[in-house]
């Protein structure tokens, strides 16, 4: 039997396809074995269904309540989850920038099951509209809607459509649109860890409208949100919710620790000491900053250089 490697190119898509479809399937199969052993709407762990989006819910809440901060600490927020879903609610923290609640309003207008099944569903429209690139090949549709990530992102409710189709859409975008490129990055910093390695590559290819484009948005976006919910929230954000964060990295909060799927925090589940999983996190960023900055040093398949950048970013 001939290698993969030298097989002819239309053998070896149709090898990939049914390779990553076999996976998608697998993926999705577990989801749904997922949701029938679970006590809807509850997970066997004592979650609601799309346990995340919890968050973005009840920010919408606070969001309309005027004075969000004032339940950023882990324990008024808490205590605001055992108000609303009793009192053995399994913990959450509070963890995104105060912007997002810009967001997150509208889906506090409807009950906590049809508002995550309306952000499933909507966030997967977009995702693919973006993703696409306005070709509707069957066959890549299907990929990109069974994807693994998808179906990831579907049972732990995260905000992972709305942020790729950021992301993507403002690479998709920067040679023909330029400002509408900042635009979108500005709006990831909803998510902020995500456009870290963004402002290194929009350098390197001399992107300065879209800089500045990015520049204004996030300005704009912390203007708005400063007069909304008051300049207080910035202080809140950072003396209330961030030290949680921190103290996750500490293993006060071990729960938390296998939901972040980064280097460092594998090695902390591990067992490595907080000291070994820094070197390792800062051994393999170094490496994604360096890939980066060598892939746009100069101009390269921009399929290709796109591709590893949002590797890399995520």
């Amino acid at each position: 039997m001939a290698a993969v490697g030298i097989l002819p190119l239309s053998a070896r898509i149709e090898t990939f396809f049914n390779l990553a479809f076999a996976i998608g399937v697998l993926v999705v199969g577990l989801e749904v074995g997922y949701l029938i052993y679970s006590p809807f709407p509850y997970d066997p762990v004592g979650y609601l269904i799309g346990r995340d989006f919890v968050n973005t819910w009840v920010g919408g809440e606070l969001a309309l309540s005027g004075r969000p901060q004032t339940h950023f600490a882990v324990d008024a927020y808490n205590g605001l989850l055992a108000q609303k879903f009793g009192s053995e609610y399994p913990l959450h923290i509070w963890s995104y920038p105060p912007q997002f609640l810009l967001f997150t309003w509208v889906f506090a207008l409807l009950p906590y099951m049809a508002a995550y099944v309306l952000y499933c569903a909507g966030g997967l429209l977009v995702y693919l509209l973006v993703a696409s690139e306005g070709q509707w090949r069957p066959d890549r549709l299907l990929l990109l809607i069974i994807a693994p990530a998808v179906t990831v992102n579907i049972w732990c409710g995260q905000n992972g459509f709305f942020t790729a189709a950021l992301l993507v859409g403002g690479l998709l975008q920067l040679d023909r649109r330029p400002l509408l490129s900042g635009l979108l990055f500005g709006l990831l910093s909803i998510k902020p860890q995500l456009g870290v390695l963004l402002p290194l590559m929009l350098a390197l290819t001399g992107r300065w409208r879209t800089i500045a484009a990015a520049a204004i948005t996030i300005a704009l976006l912390v203007a708005i949100t400063s007069f909304v919910f008051g300049s207080d929230v910035w202080a809140a954000y950072v003396n209330d919710a961030m030290p949680v964060q921190t103290r996750v990295f500490l293993r006060d909060y071990e729960n938390f620790m296998t939901h972040m799927p980064t280097a460092f925090m594998n090695a902390r589940v591990a067992g490595a000491s907080l000291a070994a999983a820094a070197c390792l996190q800062a051994l393999l960023s170094s490496g994604s900053v360096a890939a980066v900055a060598w892939t746009f040093s100069r101009r390269r398949d921009r399929d290709l250089s796109n591709a590893l950048l949002v590797t890399a970013v995520w």
